[in-house]
């Protein structure tokens, strides 16, 4: 559940996002992939696409960029 120290669960029930603290909405999520992910690892659609496009690009830098705004 806890996530660098976070509790992920309950920033979730709180529609907020792990990494930058935004409010979420369903509508914000471009699908339902996207919609599930939230559910999983708390992130907005924002962060999502940050995380997994450097993850795609093996750009790793931009993941531990993401980590430290936590």
């Amino acid at each position: 559940t806890s996530f660098f120290g976070i509790d992920r669960k309950a920033i979730i029930k709180n529609s907020k996002c792990v990494f930058c603290d935004v409010s979420v909405d369903e509508e914000s999520f471009k699908d339902e992939l996207s919609k599930k992910e939230y559910t999983i690892s708390g992130m907005c659609q924002k962060c999502q696409d940050k995380v997994f496009n450097a993850w795609n690009n093996n750009n790793y830098k931009t993941l531990v960029n993401c980590s430290q705004k936590l």
